[in-house]
């Protein structure tokens, strides 16, 4: 299971395919990726110590996971946005 399959369940899908079209989603996941591993690492070789290190890891952490989550909604909206639109000229066309 991947990192996305684990902390994203419900957007996972989302979150692929706006890696492929969108660079600045792209980069904000490889960014979230790196962390994620940093975190980990950190937390299994650092213990009580590494306290600090781990506490800035989640914070830059939580500011990602909501970039993600904003650049999900964000596309989520405009796929509504075009379906309306879509059913808009429909209407008109068949109206």
């Amino acid at each position: 299971m991947d990192i996305f399959e684990e902390d994203f369940p419900e957007w996972v899908n989302i979150i692929r395919a706006l890696r492929i079209v969108d660079a600045e989603t792209d980069e904000i996941c490889r960014d979230y990726e790196i962390l994620k591993v940093d975190l980990h690492d950190a937390e299994r070789i650092e213990g009580i110590s590494g306290e600090s290190r781990q506490a800035d890891l989640r914070a830059s952490l939580s500011g990602l996971e909501k970039e993600i989550q904003a650049k999900v909604m964000s596309s989520r909206g405009a796929a509504l946005r075009n379906t309306e639109t879509t059913k808009q000229r429909k209407g008109t066309i068949d109206g």
